[in-house]
């Protein structure tokens, strides 16, 4: 409410939006009291109501978070539905060093450490650096009310007992103990903005989306800090929950070894090959190959370091189609002694498992003669008997290529 009557009193273009969480008996009460002072100020009021208890269930988290969750996607629908310029929220500094002590709870990196941001992107917290006791007295002052969440004094909610119960503990080491955790926030946010410059730096080049969800190149393994900081990065690119830092614990552990696999939140898998970590989304479905092939005949075999080209005996592809790999398929490689099976010719050309399903192959029957992007069958070669060669250029990305 000091936020309302705070940008009110500045003659800004404000709209008010209350989510009602469904979580206590007199919060509609409360939604009624805001909607009552927005229509006696002119200001117009947007309302929705979320279960969130049941959300939290659905969503297998606690309340708090669940109510986070259920409020920023309502204030980010609502504003794009209004066309907002940014969304105030009113976080002042008691909330600061609870969300701080909250953060350590939970083992937290710089990241959790250094707070809430003043902006974020279209989200701003002009009273993030305020006592709550000032905005209070401020109110009293100038003759206003406000609605007491009962919740706050509810010392079985873990924010409550950072409030009650911790804070009131460090005020006896330092009386001055909620300034000094709002202070560190502000110290290691300015280190956790170097360490995402360190991060623009590593990050071109490393990280590709794929059908499957990406990768990230990992051949030399970088700081610690700043490999915790990409594994991190890299999830919301994907749209894989970012992992906690225990997660992050364990993928890093991941990262010192050549090989093996981690399971992840909702059903994400992370592989580490030789060069790279992959990140598997659940539920992918098997590939529908796009075919997208040119064909020119030419004179004869000209070396193309593409590897999207391919010269051929046109004779000797006859009959063969385009589709990816199945059980039994097998290759004569250019230049081997004899056949084998494609799951060999995999490991030989170290081509990483996720990848394998989405590599376009040329087959005729059971016999793979182009393996697009990694070589052809001996079958096939163009030889000096080669009545007319034709060249083969796959249009598209191969899977290792991904997408930026």
């Amino acid at each position: 409410m000091a936020l309302l009557y705070l940008l009110d009193a500045l003659h800004l273009n404000i709209d008010v939006a209350h989510l009602e969480h469904g979580m206590r008996a007199e919060s509609l009460q409360d939604a009624d009291f805001v909607e009552t002072v927005c229509a006696e100020r002119g200001l117009t009021f947007h309302m929705e109501r979320a279960d969130v208890p049941s959300l939290a269930r659905m969503w297998k988290c606690g309340p708090e978070d669940a109510a986070r969750r259920a409020r920023y996607d309502f204030l980010e629908r609502t504003r794009e539905r209004i066309g907002a310029d940014c969304v105030a929220l009113a976080h002042h500094r008691m909330d600061q060093a609870e969300t701080i002590l909250l953060q350590m709870t939970r083992g937290t990196g710089l990241s959790g450490l250094s707070g809430m941001k003043q902006r974020r992107g279209l989200y701003i917290r002009p009273l993030l650096n305020e006592d709550p006791a000032t905005l209070r007295t401020a109110l009293l002052e100038l003759g206003k009310t406000w609605c007491e969440d009962a919740t706050n004094a509810d010392e079985t909610q873990p924010r409550a007992i950072m409030r009650h119960v911790v804070l009131p503990a460090l005020s006896r080491v330092n009386p001055e103990a909620v300034a000094a955790l709002c202070r560190v926030a502000q110290i290691v946010a300015a280190e956790d903005d170097y360490i995402e410059s360190q991060i623009d730096l590593l990050w071109d080049g490393r990280f590709r989306l794929t059908d499957y969800g990406g990768y990230i190149v990992w051949v030399d393994t970088p700081h610690p800090v700043l490999a915790a900081r990409l594994l991190r990065c890299a999830a919301p690119k994907m749209d894989m929950p970012v992992p906690e830092a225990a997660a992050i614990t364990r993928m890093l552990a991941l990262t010192e070894r050549s090989r093996g696999t981690l399971s992840l939140t909702e059903g994400w898998t992370m592989m580490r090959t030789p060069e790279r970590l992959h990140f598997m989304k659940p539920g992918v479905q098997s590939p529908e190959l796009q075919v997208n092939c040119q064909y020119h005949k030419v004179e004869h075999a000209v070396f193309d370091n593409d590897p999207h080209t391919q010269v051929v005996d046109e004779e000797l592809i006859a009959g063969a189609v385009w589709r990816t790999g199945q059980p039994g398929d097998w290759i004569w490689p250019l230049g081997a002694p004899g056949r084998k099976l494609l799951s060999d010719y995999w490991i030989d050309r170290k081509i990483d498992r996720p990848f394998r399903p989405y590599v376009p192959l040329l087959v005729r029957d059971s016999e793979v003669l182009w393996v697009v992007g990694v070589g052809i069958s001996q079958t096939v070669r163009v030889t000096p008997t080669t009545r007319q060669a034709v060249r083969l250029h796959w249009l598209g990305n191969l899977p290792w290529e991904g997408k930026p």
